[in-house]
């Protein structure tokens, strides 16, 4: 019975009857603990799915105040999930309960600290109440104690290019290369740094009529085009699909006047987008 109620609930999600599903959820709640040979948790059957499938439509009923109670049972079982408690914290943001919603990120940080949407959920809710110092002071902290946590520079190297901080974002970013060579969002962002700095340079020789600046400026755009180089390379060769590394590749082996590269990048971009 409790199967098929299941699946009759599933069903009906697909068809918007949101509150049949939810009665068949509830019927379902209270089935399980009848099921003492197990049956229904050997078709993932569980607290934790009819839970994660009752959040999913509260939130499609955008029934904030039983989203809420859903994502509270869910956290409280400790649900494996770090959207969860993001998607918690946001409530309490809108509700202008910060305190709660900072709490709530820094609780899923402890347990999934290496998770990047967190992270990026983080940074975001820092910006959106105004504490970007803050969180940057806290990793700072940290970092104290952990000093080679490439991840906590990198993101603290994130907030700082975010805040066009470009000398500081550098600097995080070759530490974070000296723990892992490999990391390619390093690699990519210190090669858009250099490649902004040189663009920046040729765009200020356009715009002079003295010879001399502009041979100078030139020179500066071609010493930081090649800085760019073997970063936009290296993230090439860490992720060959990232079509916006591809894109600024391609752009920089053209600015230096390698054609037949430029040529190359552009042929599998072609490809990657077909």
């Amino acid at each position: 019975v409790a199967g098929t109620a299941f699946n009759i609930a599933g069903s009906n999600l697909d068809k918007e009857n949101y509150n049949f599903s939810l009665k068949l959820y509830d019927l379902i709640f209270d089935l399980i603990k009848y099921d003492e040979n197990d049956l229904l948790k050997k078709n993932n059957i569980t607290k934790e799915s009819l839970l994660k499938n009752c959040y999913y439509v509260s939130n499609k009923m955008k029934d904030v105040k039983l989203k809420k109670s859903y994502l509270q049972q869910l956290i409280d079982i400790n649900y494996n999930a770090p959207y969860i408690y993001s998607d918690m914290s946001s409530i309490y943001l809108s509700e202008n309960d910060t305190i709660k919603a900072i709490d709530l990120i820094n609780q899923a940080k402890e347990l999934f600290p290496d998770d990047e949407s967190l992270i990026r959920d983080e940074i975001n809710l820092y910006i959106t109440l105004g504490k970007l110092k803050d969180l940057l002071s806290k990793i700072s902290e940290s970092l104290k104690n952990d000093p080679e946590n490439d991840i906590l520079l990198l993101t603290r190297g994130n907030i700082y290019f975010d805040s066009k901080d470009f000398r500081n974002a550098e600097k995080d970013y070759q530490m974070v290369l000296e723990i892992d060579a490999n990391n390619f969002n390093a690699n990519y962002l210190l090669g858009v740094i250099y490649f902004n700095k040189a663009t920046e340079a040729i765009n200020e020789a356009n715009s002079t009529s003295n010879n001399n600046l502009w041979s100078k400026l030139k020179k500066e755009s071609n010493l930081y085009y090649n800085k760019a180089l073997p970063f936009m390379v290296k993230a090439a060769e860490i992720d060959p699909k990232n079509k916006e590394n591809l894109e600024s590749l391609r752009e920089l082996y053209y600015r230096l006047e390698n054609y037949k590269k430029s040529d190359e990048i552009k042929e599998m971009l072609f490809k990657l987008k077909n």
